[in-house]
């Protein structure tokens, strides 16, 4: 217990006080025929000798300045130090030689286990015993075994004189509780060596998928920079060899290999710089499958392209129409990815606009969408389900307030639009349909509407809102039109064109809606009429007798849309959506030419600035937590992706036709980069429900499996089980206990160095409902691999403490900017001293009876 400057080391003992009460009242009995000045003045004495003995025995300190000055000096005598420790030891020595004399100072050594080399003295001379070099590193139990040996007060330091790189146990545990107790850790780091050569770290994505391209990262020191040689092994067989360019210190070295043959393979590093060779260093990763990917499309023969190219970068596909979406995640568990191609988010139903969603969020694979005439914005993605998956935003932009926008409402009133269904007929949904889409226009904007049977008319002029005597106008001559006679398509439909053709609007479109059939006509002539006035048409389809292939013809040879339904009440909704969809700025053309943002792994040997053009693209604006890595120069984005539950999604908003693709559609690395793109949209090929963690200290390895069912829940109380395959071939099984919900741990040693195989498998009731492949390294002689000092953790260690990096054994001791410490100094001895004193007293008050009060007084 502390209160300000006084602690109590033993607070509890304050209790004993409370037998001031009965050593008073037995006092009191003792002394009755004692003057009443004596029996006073002997109770006093003995209580406060009582209250003087608990206060002591409660260990009273007071914090006060502490004079002395304690240092511990802990030598790294590990592998790693062995053309330091000399030096190390001879620093050591000249620091002593400059201690004042209120300094103290003591001596370790540490490797695997510390050792007090000097105690903590007064002594100058020191004399190092040779220690064998030992390759471990424990700089965690030499800090704690410094602390041990500092004093409670004063000023308190330990000076470490190592390459800051450890093994056993870690520094990070003991910084913290050093700089709350006040000791502040001074470093001394090894220079450079003049020579020699190690390989690091090597680092390999620990699961592909066969055909995978991919990367061996490899880290080299060298003391010196010059040429050397790096080579390559894949389980013992040349893989890769390659010059590389060493410099001084670390460098980094990419090299680029292809996933081959599924199984788990072995790597192997060798580097040499001249005669000197590094030590070699391994590495793993375990191949799966190649990738199986499943296309959508709306029409048949539009994934063509793409399943032609996905199938040259080496990955399965297959082709299905979008209908034909299963309802529920479990079909889709075959696949690894999903590739939308020119398909619109309304093209499915909630239900399997629910089984992608889980697909991806669930069970950790990847969405593709790719844009088209039916894509993003264009397919009502953002109004659906489906929207929420993607990377970008797919709502309607607003069209540019230049130019007037032009719509022609080309509407069938035969006979067969006053059926009814559901209590509403087709033409009064029809009607409704247009009065919602017209308004949506402004004042400026021209509006059109042709109404026809046998024979055709105009409900509504050529001529903006405004002219036509304004919204509420236009409305009410809507709601005249009654349905009779036959079907007529395209003589309405060739007036319509005409009839906006001829306007100034800049945005011009024909939306036709129709419940029968009209096969005459030259629809050829009209429609290139139609694209040499930049009109755009749309179809919408009502009802079972419409004629779907001419519909669906002119929605997609006429630039716009094509819709269909059998439900009379959504008339509305489509009308009114495609009104939106033409308004807005759903689209942008031109010669588009990519611009560069953000890495991405899409993009792997690729130069951006050499992309080819595009032609067309589906304008949407990114969400915040996407990355946005290829854009339009008006920035709207081209590709972007991002993490949607466990799985990925990526969005290219331009698409596979010649008309939207422009120069990628020839371009000679398309097959590369769209396998690239779905191979990264398939993310890491790990099992799903199962992920394991291997951590290794030299030869010491912990593995851990967490474990969960497809719903989340964990698994317990199975058998779990690793069998580990060394790389010599040898396996040994290894049972995993349950420590936690779910969680499965061993630890145990290995026997061999190097990259080891690991299959863990985890049943219940002799069924195995969890599997997964992984692997580890371990190194024999860690200290081997590294020549520079870990200068993070030794500029942390100082940071932390409030230390500093010394160089010169001069200034060791000559630190004049560290405030005095404080030390907290003992009480007790002062107080049993005072109470022995008054315990004198006490006797000789009780003894001498014949002297009296006053005249003891005297003698006192």
């Amino acid at each position: 217990m502390t209160v300000g400057p006084l602690q109590l080391g033993a607070p509890w003992a304050l209790a004993l006080l409370l037998l001031l009460v009965p050593i008073v009242l037995l006092g009191r009995r003792r002394l009755a025929f004692s003057s009443a000045g004596r029996r006073r003045f002997v109770l006093a004495v003995r209580s406060l000798v009582v209250a003087l003995v608990v206060v002591a025995l409660a260990d009273p300190r007071w914090l006060a300045p502490g004079r002395e000055k304690a240092t511990i000096f802990l030598i790294d005598s590990s592998a790693s130090t062995a053309g330091f420790q000399a030096a190390a030891s001879a620093w050591v020595r000249q620091a002593l030689e400059r201690m004042g004399p209120d300094d103290r100072a003591g001596v370790v050594a540490f490797g695997r286990e510390p050792v007090v080399l000097q105690p903590l003295g007064r002594t100058r001379d020191f004399r190092a015993a040779a220690l064998p070099p030992d390759d471990r590193t424990d700089l965690a139990a030499a800090l704690r075994l410094g602390q041990a040996m500092l004093p409670a007060g004063g000023v308190r330091r330990l000076v470490v004189l190592s390459d800051g790189w450890e093994n056993l146990d870690s520094a990070e545990r003991v910084m913290d509780g050093l700089a709350a107790a006040g000791i502040v850790v001074d470093v001394v780091k090894p220079t450079l060596p003049s020579a020699g050569l190690v390989i690091r770290q090597v680092d390999a994505p620990p699961l592909l998928r066969e055909g995978d391209p991919f990367d061996v990262y490899v880290q080299i020191e060298s003391a010196t920079a010059g040429d050397g040689r790096l080579t390559v092994l894949l389980d013992g067989q040349p893989a890769a060899d390659q010059a590389i360019r060493l410099r001084a210190g670390a460098t980094q070295y990419a090299v680029p290999l292809i996933a081959q043959g599924a199984g788990f393979r072995r790597v192997e590093v060798r580097v040499a710089q001249g005669t000197t060779q590094a030590l070699a260093a391994a590495g793993f990763y375990a191949v799966k499958p190649r990738g199986n990917v499943l296309l959508y499309e709306d029409r048949p023969g539009e994934a063509a392209r793409l399943n032609a190219m996905l199938q040259e970068a080496g990955l399965r596909t297959e082709v299905r129409a979008s209908p034909t979406a299963p309802p529920n995640v479990a079909p889709l568990r075959q696949f690894d990815a999903i590739a939308l191609v020119n398909v619109a988010a309304t093209s499915f139903t909630l239900d399997q606009q629910r089984a992608i969603q889980a697909f991806v969020r669930d069970l950790g694979k990847g969405l593709v969408l790719i844009g088209g005439p039916n894509s993003f914005a264009l397919g009502d993605y953002g109004s659906q389900l489906l929207g929420e998956l993607l990377p970008v935003h797919a709502d309607i932009p607003p069209k540019p307030e230049e130019g007037t926008f032009g719509l022609v409402l080309v509407i069938d009133k035969s006979g067969s639009m006053d059926l009814r269904t559901d209590g509403v007929s087709k033409m009064q949904m029809a009607k409704e349909a247009a009065m919602l889409a017209v308004d949506m226009l402004r004042d400026d904007d021209i509006i059109a509407i042709v109404v026809f049977d046998s024979n055709h008319r105009w409900l509504v002029q050529p001529q903006k809102v405004a002219d036509n005597r304004g919204v509420p106008a236009i409305q009410a001559r809507i709601t005249g039109v009654q349905a009779d006679g036959g079907t007529e398509i395209f003589p309405a439909l060739e007036r319509g064109v005409q009839g906006i053709r001829d306007t100034d609007a800049r945005y011009k479109h024909v939306l036709l809606l129709s419940d029968g059939q009209s096969p005459s006509g030259d629809y050829d002539r009209l429609l290139r009429e139609a694209r040499a006035a930049n009109i755009t048409l749309s179809a919408v389809a009502v009802g079972a007798d419409a004629d779907t292939a001419l519909m669906s013809r002119l929605g997609r040879e006429g630039g716009g849309r094509y819709y269909f339904t059998e439900r009379v009440r959504d008339i509305p909704r489509i009308v009114a959506k495609e009104t939106s969809i033409a308004i807005g700025a759903t689209t942008a053309q031109g010669r588009i030419q990519p611009q560069y943002v953000a890495p991405s792994p899409v993009l792997r040997s690729f130069i951006p600035a050499e992309l080819p053009t595009l032609a067309t693209y589906a304008v949407t604006t990114p969400r915040e937590a996407a990355e946005t890595i290829l854009v339009s120069p008006s920035g709207d984005p081209l590709l972007a992706h991002w993490q949607y539950g466990n799985g990925r999604t990526v969005a290219w908003t331009s698409g596979l036709q010649d008309d939207w693709a422009g120069e990628f559609a020839s371009w000679s690395g398309r097959s590369q980069f769209w396998g690239q793109l779905v191979r990264y949209a398939m993310g890491v090929p790990a099992e799903p429900g199962i992920g394991i963690r291997a951590e290794t200290q030299a030869m010491q390895v912990t593995l851990t499996a967490d474990v969960v069912t497809d719903d989340g829940r964990y698994i317990d109380l199975a058998d779990a089980e690793a069998t580990v395959i060394a790389p010599s071939g040898a396996a040994r099984a290894y049972p995993l206990r349950q420590e936690a919900p779910g969680r499965y741990r061993v630890q145990f040693s290995a026997e061999e160095a190097g990259a080891h195989e690991v299959r863990v498998r985890i049943a219940r009731a002799g069924q195995v409902e969890r599997s997964e492949i992984a692997g580890f390294v371990t190194v024999a002689d860690p200290e081997a691999r590294s020549l520079a000092p870990n200068d993070r953790l030794l500029n942390r260690l100082a940071g932390v403490t409030g230390g500093r990096q010394i160089a010169d054994p001069a200034a060791a001791f000559a630190d004049t900017t560290r405030p005095a410490g404080l030390a907290w100094l003992p009480l007790w001895p002062w107080l049993l001293g005072g109470a022995l004193v008054l315990f004198v007293l006490d006797i000789a008050a009780r003894r001498l009876r014949g002297i009296g009060l006053a005249r003891f007084r005297r003698l006192t």
